[in-house]
């Protein structure tokens, strides 16, 4: 008896896109917001900027405990 392989098969590569695409959606969102309210963000050396990327966003919440 041969077991049937599923057609919903979910590769490693699938989820790695749609997480790279949820990554920069998130981004977008952030820079637009950001733009929409000429706002900056620090970078890493502390500089104001426009256009931040996620990480920076995330680690600036790392210090945030509740």
């Amino acid at each position: 008896m041969v077991a049937k392989q599923s057609a919903t098969r979910v590769t490693p590569s699938t989820i790695m896109t749609l997480c790279l695409i949820v990554y920069a959606a998130l981004e977008h969102r952030i820079r637009k917001g950001l733009a929409q309210q000429s706002l900056t963000f620090p970078d890493q050396k502390g500089k104001p900027t426009e256009r931040p990327t996620a990480r920076w966003v995330f680690q600036s919440f790392m210090d945030i405990h509740i």
